[in-house]
């Protein structure tokens, strides 16, 4: 998903992740929402997208506060 040419989320096997940096982390890893992993060749890659919080798909003011911070994680990581 993108804004203003920025991604900010990501659907991956019908999940929904919302990306992070090193503010938004510790919220990611504190509510323990499974970080997006990916294989590359032998190895598996975790990249900085968490998966949404279950809460977040049924209300739309979380979706909406939780898609602005991954876009703000976003833009400051581009």
């Amino acid at each position: 998903m993108f804004r203003d040419s920025v991604m900010f989320a990501l659907v991956a096997d019908d999940m929904l992740y919302l990306n992070s940096d090193a503010r938004s982390q510790a919220t990611c890893r504190e509510r323990e929402l499974d970080q997006y992993e990916h294989g590359k060749g032998a190895k598996t890659v975790a990249m900085s997208s968490y998966l949404a919080p279950e809460e977040a798909l049924d209300d739309p003011e979380v979706l909406h506060s939780w898609a602005k911070l991954a876009y703000q994680s976003a833009f400051r990581s581009r």
